[in-house]
């Protein structure tokens, strides 16, 4: 399928350019060392660029006004003022409003106001509670962690609502249409970020989104080196991919042989806007020293390996925008007169939506007019806008919680021929196999996601095209070459480990190509229900036959065994030896944890014979799984 693009440039929704703004108040008592009485602030909270509030994850707006405390004076003037409204904290992964401004207090000292609601669900009905409560603090000095001045919690009084709501105005409109979808906005944001809060638990559907930015290309340093780049930076809102609680943003660079990566629930230094063609971004980065792969975890606590540094980065782009590239999955009521009349109601109760569910992308080719990248310990390096090129895109993900959403993602643009490729393989996560009919309505709803989210998106020359991914087995799809540059996995998901990595590929014209990739791990290491720690060794290589080798010569096997059959009095072709891997509990091919690599097994059989012994048994056990799966 083929479609028209855009021209180059910024693409501007119908809501970018318009101005909304509204008052506010709020009062409470607040105290401090010597000194109490009523805090109480007059503001206009004022939007400059709707489209641009909503579209980018800080949702700042500007905050004007006065501030009341009778110690430090009356209707006091308010600078640079700001506020954030459900933008999300790094540390907990919760939606806050945030309020912050100046003032000069009547004894010419400059004080900084800082308060926060925390948008959060616990016992009982309490958004009312959560959406009219500040915590503030007042700090002496011109930003909070200064010395606390007084504090105490301010309240909007719902008498007021009528007011606020009639304060809110749209300014530059072109007629009452725009005014109007300025409106709907505004108040669906509002509505869906507390609905995906306060009715998670009753919702079965999730809606999320995300910025991704891929860059392929040549940097140069002030002294004429030239190098190889790849550079990733994405913005993930609450609820991707699965629709649980959590959130992430993350930047990877390849350059030359450096590897550097970052992940963390908010970078407050990032700032991608794919229509204004700007990422940027201020902050640390780890560079891995050992091997390719790092984690959330492992950030947070700065394993060994991984060594932080500052960065600044900036690089200025243009996109060419295209269609929205939809895979909805409504091909399931022409597949449910196929199913039996209980599959079809479930799944008709499952996903009543015929249009809105699905996967949802907006790809852009993107081509750079400036950057640079500043790397402490490195000189600057400086982007070849000539010779670089990618994509950018922005998705949305619209779903039923329920089965787990799995898939695989490619992206591997070409800066030669200013090309871009992108593959996407969906399917669900058949969790609860235990339960027959839980099982088959897993399967079915894979089978109908698989078919319907399942593509390759081709941006060249100008146009965009999509075609179904090829059969397995067919060498014409983006095919991974060697191991991975770079590997960040995001294990603080409750549901899963995401995986963000930076890949080598061959596309189907035998091109070498680095790509984006994205999949998932259901294998979790962390420790369940315990605060012990447990180590472990591993032994890591490319060749898995030559790695149990070392760990079979390194812990002196082949003499244990000796030595067992010398205290038997047998001869090595008379003593019995058994290998007991884990396989009973294997139900899937492709999830790896839960067998023994039966190539592994092989291997070891192979290595007792040539040590002489010949009664060789792999033996395992029955397991509950034996009730509820045949023919495995």
């Amino acid at each position: 399928m083929g479609t028209s693009p855009e021209p180059p440039g910024e693409s501007k929704g119908n809501l970018d350019g318009l101005a909304f703004r509204f008052k506010e108040s709020m009062s409470g008592h607040a105290a401090g060392s010597g000194v109490a009485g009523e805090l109480r602030f007059d503001v206009e909270i004022r939007i400059d660029d709707l489209g641009r509030f909503l579209r980018l994850p800080e949702h700042e707006a500007r905050l004007e006004g006065a501030v009341t405390f009778a110690p430090l004076g009356r209707n006091l003037p308010i600078r640079d003022g700001r506020f954030n409204l459900f933008s999300t904290d790094p540390r907990t992964g919760l939606r806050r409003m945030v309020y912050q401004f100046l003032f000069t207090g009547g004894d010419g000292q400059s004080y900084c106001l800082h308060g926060y609601k925390e948008i959060r669900d616990d016992a009982g009905l309490d958004v009312v509670e959560d959406m009219t409560r500040l915590f503030t603090n007042v700090y002496r000095g011109e930003a909070p962690g200064a010395l606390v001045y007084i504090a105490g919690q301010l309240r909007f009084q719902l008498a007021d609502a009528p007011n606020m709501v009639a304060s809110m105005r749209v300014e530059g409109a072109r007629d009452w249409i725009q005014q109007a979808a300025a409106f709907a906005a505004f108040t669906s944001f509002a509505y869906g970020a507390l609905r995906d809060e306060y009715l998670k638990d009753l919702r079965p559907f999730y809606d999320t989104q995300y910025d991704n930015l891929v860059l392929s290309g040549r940097l140069h340093d002030q002294a004429g080196a030239d190098l190889p780049f790849f550079l990733v930076a994405g913005v993930h809102d609450k609820g991707f991919p699965w629709g649980d609680t959590e959130i992430f943003w993350d930047v990877l660079l390849v350059a030359g042989e450096r590897r550097y990566a970052i992940t963390d629930r908010v970078l407050e230094g990032l700032h991608l806007d794919l229509p204004a063609g700007l990422c940027r971004y201020r902050g640390p980065l780890f560079r891995l020293d050992q091997g390719y792969s790092a984690s959330f975890s492992g950030m947070r606590r700065r394993a060994p390996g991984l060594v932080e540094c500052r960065v600044d980065f900036e690089i200025r782009f243009q996109t060419r925008a295209y269609d929205t590239v939809p895979f909805p999955f409504p091909l399931l009521p022409e597949r449910l007169r196929h199913l039996s009349s209980e599959a079809g109601q479930a799944i008709r109760k499952a996903l009543p939506g015929e249009t809105a569910l699905g996967i949802h992308i907006t790809p852009h080719t993107v081509t750079v007019q400036s950057g640079t990248l500043r790397v402490e310990g490195e000189q600057p390096w400086t982007v070849d806008a000539a010779r670089t090129s990618g994509e950018c895109e922005h998705g949305a993900f619209r779903n039923v919680k329920e089965p787990t959403l799995l898939y695989h993602y490619l992206c591997a643009p070409d800066p030669d021929s200013r090309s871009a490729r992108v593959e996407i393989e969906s399917r669900t996560l058949r969790d609860e196999r235990q339960y027959w009919a839980k099982d088959q309505f897993d399967r079915l709803l894979g089978f109908a996601v698989s078919r319907a989210a399942c593509a390759q998106i081709r941006m060249e020359g100008g146009r965009l095209s999509v075609e179904g991914l090829p059969p397995a087995g067919k060498a014409v799809a983006l095919r991974r070459i060697g191991t991975p540059l770079i590997e960040v996995n995001n294990d603080h998901f409750p549901t899963a480990v995401f995986q963000r990595r930076v890949v080598p590929v061959q596309d189907p014209e035998g091109r070498s190509l680095l790509a984006l990739e994205e999949d998932m791990s259901l294998l979790r290491l962390e420790a369940v229900n315990s605060t012990r720690s447990v180590t472990v060794a591993s032994i890591h290589g490319g060749d898995k036959l030559a790695a149990l080798d070392r760990v079979l010569d390194e812990t002196g096997f082949d003499s244990l065994v000796r030595a067992k059959q010398q205290a038997a009095g047998r001869t090595p072709a008379e003593f019995p030896v058994a290998i007991k891997p884990n396989f009973m509990f294997a139900y899937d091919k492709r999830d790896i944890s839960t067998y023994t690599d039966p190539e592994l097994v092989h291997h070891l059989v192979r290595r007792l014979r040539s040590l002489g012994f010949e009664k060789i048994r792999v033996v395992e056990a029955q397991s509950t799984y034996g009730e509820f799966f045949d023919k495995r």
